[in-house]
């Protein structure tokens, strides 16, 4: 996974971090960025799986399972 520089720096800026603490901590952000991304993605995947092997008839569409 990849996460770009430039996006980490408009959400930060987005939260209200001072641009000081922005610069100087950009590689912490960048590493907590990507870990939250492969958190959720993980998460998604196993929505997924679940909504995969359950047999129930009645079981809702997929995206209704990953807007939750």
């Amino acid at each position: 996974m990849r996460v770009a520089v430039k996006s980490v720096q408009v959400m930060a800026a987005d939260a209200g971090l001072p641009d000081t603490l922005i610069e100087r901590h950009i590689d912490a952000l960048c590493e907590m960025a990507l870990r939250l991304r492969a958190a959720e993605r993980k998460h998604c995947q196993n929505k997924i799986r679940g909504w995969y092997n359950n047999r129930n008839l009645n079981k809702p569409q997929i995206f209704e399972i990953l807007e939750d």
